[in-house]
């Protein structure tokens, strides 16, 4: 921020210049707005700039409060309904021919002939327009079958008015009808109650006007709504008169045909027409009584069943000793960690909701030592999920959070596995495709781990889910269809029980439901509630329209749940009572007045009662008729609430707050709980969650106007985005990029900022991965460059780092090691994460340092400081440096000729890597891990296994070489020798620049070898590639790799007689060593010349 006394550039969020001490404007956090120092309130925005005064929550309810619901009509609602437009045709031309007093009198018969057959159908004369007739259908009062009764209208209208043929001088009335459906704003005007805003009324009139005498037009909308209900002829695309777009219109001839039904969100209907599924699932659970684990997938589209088939199991198998665990995703959870995983945790530990700490500390040691799991242990890492904090004298879980995250769900795999030993268990996931993908992971754990414990799992996901794990002979996969008319007629049947349908309504309601048991029972249920049977025509057209005219009939409990809708799909009793500001009484009444409507249903009756909507559908429809500005309203005081009321929940979910400040459109707040669920999520290793939290944060930074404060925010979001892209995807990956290069646009913007540095490491690690070493060390230079104008210790020791790895890299040893010296000795293990990027620079730069002390000529110095490496790894808990140092550690092994243990070191990064998902690392793991196999005589599957691990993406560009040079190698031991040959000479290319690179000599070294395998007269070939590699570490002063090309260029001369120029050599190399002589190269040399001089 500027200064505007001395023009001096200050921190964000300073109040005084740093410079003259003058007052800084108050920036709004809002709108950005830079208003006087002295001002409280923003004069753009309103937005307060100081501290106000917060009002007790208890004063949201003021006492003897009883709900009083807003008025829809003065505040406004939004519906999807249907608006029916009539005109006479020539009307003008008729009335020219008769006295006014005449034509008032056809006018008169012709509203009230129209009025008639409007009314007959349900619709509501909104307004007569001289000669012109408006109709809405779906308001006041929604039927559900509302496009229809248009329609029909429009017909009856159209017939009734060419009947009127009494008039003076017998004119001949004609009329055109146009209908159209859409979303408007009803209500909310100035004027009467039945005010109307959007483009739906206009549409229906342009409509009208392109009809022909004595015919009724619909468009699209509304044919998607009527379709098969009536004969129609299709009129293709026409441009109307003011209405930019194309409308697709159709003509209605008659009444007549089947329609089709679009499936919904899903229902509990009465158990019909799923006999065979319910036996495969008994079936399977006569497997797990056995001991044998059991996986089902029930797959289907919304509505069809899934969850009543699983009911009606339950019910089957309640009489039998056994422990039903069951959860469900949330779509406004997803990106929660754990958040279904923690319901199934709640009821495995027999939690009412009414238990203090103490007595839920109690029930989970008890449940953990049940399963046979040390509680001491467990417990601090579980109890979290259950926002409780274990006592004092439990040890404290690790610090590192993805050591947590692994060990967290190990231990909820292990809990729900051990007490499968006790009685077979069931675990119900449902809504798979919604769960938060620590959730899923947890689900695929007991899919890998409990195929031999009496544990069935049952999952449950939208058709089109895929699962994320392989399809095993113990799995099992069922996809419900829908029902047949047989059975669509016996299930509405049983929806309405004793109350009885004539065989002609259960006829109707099932050939309208289409097979879909929630539209079954969502129509049953609207004609039940008619109590007018004989009225067919009020049966909803489609699910929408139904679940609206229920929500319509609720009467003041609408607005309570519209409100419920607004909090999301589950809300708590005490949460509604606040936001709503209704008494407990009227509460209570209204939500059993919900309830016994079947829109929702109670999942914690013991204590603070939890409800939840029992079609995802009902809480859409009953959101999408608040008008956004009351959507607003409510999601700021839901979060404002949170915020003052919940702090459990600010703390642990900061999401939800994040989401519904989104939703109020308070971006600045949103903004700030955004970033904070990414870092949570990122310190819980969480990376999937972070990266959506984060990515969030930053679209509604932009919407925000573009000060230095705001790209200083934006930089740092990117940069955090970077953390769980890197762990995920890699550091080569085009998003880690993009979010790095956004930053470095952004510090271009913005002028030298402290958050530069962070870029340019970003971009550093970036470019040197990716094997454009040049440009990497360019910024590792400015990196440099930037840490001592700074005379920061921490940069400095980041820079000395950057410069270090991309020396090391491009074979200036000797500079490398002077540079990652200094980054350790600046380094304080202590300090630990202050230092953490992805990975700590600790541990990481003395493994770096080992390679380059080992190509040096130094191999016990080199071991020495990797022992040093690996114990710092270990000792920081921090699985991404550890894996990072583990493989650093089994290369320096593989150099040193012990396999063996490079071979352990490579397992242990593999196995670590894939539990946290490390991309990279683990391809790189398993890459070596196949050469391994090679080298043990296990050449085919080793070879795959390196193809495999080489078409990874995340691979870094200078293990990609190697591993292509390896994989030559394998190729040429393996008899490919000219195969093996073709992918060396493709490593070659990817050095950059060449002979630069660390283990380019290998490369020449490789073929060498492969050249005397395919014909051991090619011994000047060989011989060239020998000198290459020897000229190539001479230059890098890489006395280890010297030694190592050396031997096979002695053995080479001595088969040619030149035994004492082979000895001279070779000795000259030897002899230079003073430590390393147990390593396999030294050894191999020192017998060599034993060999030479005898």
């Amino acid at each position: 921020m500027r200064c505007q006394k001395c023009s001096a550039e200050n921190p964000p969020g300073a109040k005084f210049c740093i410079q003259c001490a003058a007052p800084l404007p108050r920036r709004c956090p809002q709108c950005a707005f830079d208003n006087p120092p002295e001002a409280r309130f923003c004069a753009q925005c309103a937005t307060a700039l100081v501290e106000q005064p917060r009002v007790p929550l208890e004063a949201l309810i003021p006492a003897g409060s009883t709900f009083e619901p807003h008025d829809r009509n003065k505040t406004g609602e939004r519906r999807y309904l249907t608006v029916l437009f009539c005109d006479l045709v020539e009307s003008t031309r008729i009335a020219t021919h008769l006295d006014p007093e005449e034509w008032r009198e056809i006018i008169a018969k012709y509203h009230r002939a129209a009025a008639e057959a409007v009314a007959r159908f349900g619709g509501y004369v909104a307004q007569y327009l001289g000669d012109g007739v408006m109709a809405y259908f779906g308001y006041p009062e929604a039927q559900g079958n509302d496009a229809e009764r248009a329609a029909r209208a429009g017909l009856a209208i159209l017939e009734v008015i060419s009947q009127l043929d009494e008039q003076p001088a017998h004119t001949k009335l004609t009329a055109r009808v146009g209908v159209h459906s859409g979303t408007v704003v009803v209500g909310a005007g100035a004027g009467n109650r039945n005010d109307l805003f959007g483009d739906v009324p206009s549409i229906a009139a342009r409509v009208q006007a392109a009809a022909e005498p004595g015919s009724l037009l619909i468009t699209a909308d509304t044919q998607r709504l009527v379709s098969g209900w009536f004969d129609v002829e299709e009129r293709g695309a026409q441009v109307l008169k003011g209405i930019e777009r194309p409308l697709h219109l159709y003509r209605v001839l008659q009444p007549s045909g089947a329609r089709g039904r679009l499936g919904t969100e899903r229902s509990l209907t009465p158990f019909i027409g799923r006999a065979d599924e319910l036996r495969v699932l008994l079936s399977r659970w006569n497997q797990v009584r056995q001991g044998n684990g059991q996986v089902v997938i029930i797959v289907g589209e919304p509505g069809i069943g899934k969850s009543r088939l699983i009911q009606q199991f339950r019910e089957q198998i309640g009489g039998e000793h056994h422990l039903w665990l069951e959860s469900a995703g949330d779509q406004f959870a997803h990106s929660t960690p754990f958040y279904a995983a923690a319901q199934i945790l709640r009821e495995g530990i027999g939690l009412r909701g009414d238990e203090d700490a103490e007595g839920l500390i109690k029930k989970l040691h008890v449940s953990l030592e049940t399963a046979g799991i040390k509680a001491k242990e467990t417990l601090p890492l579980i109890a979290p999920l259950l926002n409780v904090l274990p006592p004092a004298n439990y040890p404290a879980p690790p610090a590192a959070s993805e050591e947590r995250r692994r060990r967290l769900l190990a231990s909820l795999s292990h809990w729900a596995i051990g007490l499968a030993t006790n009685q077979p268990i069931a675990i119900v996931l449902e809504d798979l495709q919604w769960a938060d993908a620590s959730t899923v992971e947890l689900a695929k754990l007991l899919v890998e781990r409990g195929a031999s414990a009496p544990l069935m799992l049952i999952y449950t996901a939208r058709t089109g889910f895929v699962v994320p794990w392989p399809i095993r002979p113990h799995h099992t996969q069922l996809m419900l269809d829908r029902l047949s008319e047989i059975q669509t007629r016996e299930m509405v049947a049983g929806v309405a029980k004793e109350k009885g349908l004539s065989p002609e309504t259960i006829e109707a309601v099932a050939q309208r439901a289409s097979g879909v048991p929630l539209f079954v029972e969502e129509l049953t249920r609207d004609v039940l509630e008619h109590r007018d049977y004989a009225i067919i025509d009020q049966i909803p057209a489609t699910l929408n329209d139904s679940l609206m005219a229920r929500l319509d009939r609720l009467g003041r409990a609408h607005e309570l749940a519209q409100i419920g809708a607004a909090i999301g799909r589950e809300f708590s009793h005490q949460l509604l009572r606040i936001v709503a500001s209704v008494s407990e009484d009227d509460l209570e009444a209204t939500l059993e007045q919900l309830t016994k409507a079947d829109l929702l249903y109670v999942r914690k009756p013991e204590s603070d009662k939890h409800y939840i909507f029992k079609h995802a559908l009902v809480r859409d429809a009953a959101y999408s008729t608040l008008l956004k500005s009351r959507r607003r309203e409510l999601h700021h005081k839901i979060a404002y609430i949170l915020e003052e009321r919940f702090p459990k929940i600010v703390a642990s979910a900061p999401e939800l707050l994040a989401h519904h400040f989104t939703e109020a459109n308070l971006a600045a707040q949103a903004i700030q709980y955004w970033r904070r669920a990414g870092k949570r999520a990122i310190e819980q290793s969480a990376n999937l969650e972070a990266i959506v939290h984060l990515r969030k944060a930053i679209e509604l930074l932009k919407t925000l106007p573009s000060t230095s404060d705001r790209l200083i925010e934006e930089i740092k979001l990117q940069m955090t985005l970077a953390t769980p892209l890197i762990t995920t995807k890699g550091y080569t990956s085009p998003e880690v990029e993009r979010a790095c290069n956004r930053a470095l646009e952004l510090c271009q913007q913005v002028g030298e900022v402290p958050e530069l540095f962070t870029v340019l490491g970003g971009l550093n690690s970036i470019y040197f991965n990716r094997g454009e070493l040049e440009v990497a060390l360019e910024l590792a230079k400015q990196m440099l460059r930037l840490a001592k104008t700074q005379q920061d210790a921490v940069l400095l020791l980041w820079a000395h780092y950057a410069m270090g790895l991309t020396l090391a890299s491009q074979g200036a040893l000797n500079l490398s090691r002077d540079h990652l010296v200094r980054s350790i000795a600046l380094y304080d293990q202590r300090r630990g994460g202050t230092y953490r990027f992805v990975q700590d620079p600790g541990p990481t730069a003395l493994a770096r340092l080992s390679h380059v002390l080992h190509s040096l000529g130094y191999p016990e110095q080199a071991s020495g400081k990797m022992r040093e490496a690996v114990a710092q790894a270990r000792n920081l808990a921090h699985p991404f440096t550890l894996a990072w140092v583990l493989g650093s550690a089994g290369g320096l092994y593989w150099r040193r000729g012990d396999k063996s243990q490079a071979r352990e070191l490579w397992e242990e990064r593999a196995v670590l890597s894939n539990q946290h998902g490390f991309k990279s690392l683990l391809a790189s793991a398993s890459l070596f891990l196949g050469f391994a196999l090679v080298e043990q005589g296990k050449a085919e599957e080793g070879i795959a296994k390196m193809y495999n691990d080489l078409s990874v993406d995340a691979l870094p560009m200078g293990q990609r070489m190697l591993g292509l040079g390896l994989l030559g190698l394998a190729l040429g031991e393996a008899g490919q020798i000219d195969r093996g040959l073709e992918k060396i000479d493709e490593a070659f290319t990817l050095a950059s620049p060449p002979r630069k690179s660390g283990d380019y000599y290998l490369l020449h070294l490789f073929k060498g070898q492969l050249i005397l395998i395919k014909n051991v007269v090619g011994l000047r070939k060989a011989k060239q590639c020998f000198s290459s590699a020897m000229e190539i570490a001479r230059e890098q002063n890489a006395k280890s790799d010297e030694l190592r090309a050396a031997i096979p260029l002695a053995k080479l001369l001595a088969q040619q007689d030149r035994r004492e120029q082979a000895r001279a050599m070779l000795s000259k190399i030897y002899n230079w060593f003073t430590e390393g002589f147990n390593t396999a190269d030294l050894k191999e040399a020192k017998a060599l010349l034993e060999q030479l001089q005898s």
